[in-house]
């Protein structure tokens, strides 16, 4: 779990995050805005053990967000069953639900 939370570690989570955002949504035919996730710690490292937030907005100013505990995050990073693409495929969801 601590290299989940170094610098290093979380630059690589957020591109592997933002990657299957953008994935999902193109899948979807869904636009967001900002393209990418927005993170609720922009300006510094989350702390250890923390879950992290991602928030999803549409040009249509709906908006979405996502816990993800660490343990769902180490999965998804190892590559074993984590429920972080089911996550956000029902927010991305929910910004084109009526």
């Amino acid at each position: 779990m601590d290299d989940l939370y170094s610098l290093a570690g979380v630059i690589d989570m957020r591109a592997r995050l933002a990657g299957l955002v953008r994935a999902l949504a193109t899948e979807r035919g869904i636009r967001l805005y900002p393209e990418r996730p927005v993170f609720d710690f922009a300006v510094s490292l989350p702390a250890p053990g923390v879950p992290w937030r991602l928030m999803l907005h549409s040009p249509l100013g709906r908006s979405a967000t996502v816990v993800l505990s660490s343990e769902h995050l180490e999965d998804f990073r190892a590559g074993w069953r984590s429920p972080v693409i089911s996550r956000i495929g029902k927010a991305l969801d929910t910004l084109t639900a009526s």
